[in-house]
């Protein structure tokens, strides 16, 4: 319900904005301006008949507000604790780095709704269904840029644990699938919290620094 009205609200701020232009290029008496907003009307008329257009747009939404709803989460952490967001990398974009007393997190999140499990075989599934994508090698992809950037820099060895958080399903998978942490938003902060301290306070500087003068 939700989506389908995200939809309705685009075609009709397109619709406003095509009666806009009608109203005052018409008033203006530009007649090109005029059959502009006509053909932006009827455009948006033919995109709301074929609601496909709207759907990259949708996905690019929900997904936007997933990410947001895990930052959310994330801003609980206590002291001690440097959050990175929206980190653009060579293998996709990282939507969250935690690094903190318990280590270094490279969190995905993911906006899908639907039942979360895994098969016997350890594919993680979606309402019974593998996942459009290979959610989990893309976490691994950038898992493994994490790794190597961070060591190149401070020229030691460094563990970063892999988390595939979903802020809307109903996650039923208990653990880790093919060595990623899958969780629902809401445990996300807690589990790392769980975790033993790994990391001095000169450590978490360090990493802070490398990511920071990264993303600068």
């Amino acid at each position: 319900m939700a989506r389908k009205r995200t939809a309705e609200l685009l075609v009709q701020g397109l619709l406003l904005l095509a009666l806009g232009f009608l109203l005052t290029r018409w008033l203006a008496h530009t007649w090109f301006w005029y059959f502009f907003g006509l053909g932006l009307m009827w455009s948006a008329v033919v995109m709301w008949g074929d609601r496909a257009t709207w759907a990259p747009v949708e996905r690019a939404i929900r997904g936007a507000g997933g990410e947001e709803r895990v930052a959310k989460a994330l801003s609980s952490l206590p002291d001690g604790y440097v959050v990175f967001h929206d980190v653009l990398c060579p293998v996709g974009n990282i939507d969250h780095i935690v690094v903190g007393p318990a280590g270094v997190f490279l969190i995905e999140a993911k906006s899908h709704r639907g039942e979360i499990t895994v098969s016997p075989e350890g594919e993680l599934l979606r309402d019974g269904r593998p996942f459009e994508k290979n959610v989990l090698s893309q976490v691994w992809r950038e898992t493994r840029w994490l790794k190597e950037t961070l060591e190149s820099h401070l020229g030691r060895r460094v563990y970063v644990h892999p988390f595939l958080v979903f802020s809307h399903g109903l996650v039923k998978v208990h653990g880790a699938v093919r060595g990623v942490m899958v969780l629902p938003a809401d445990r996300v902060v807690g589990v790392i919290e769980e975790r033993p301290e790994r990391l001095t306070e000169k450590e978490i500087s360090e990493m802070e620094k490398v990511l920071t003068n990264r993303l600068a």
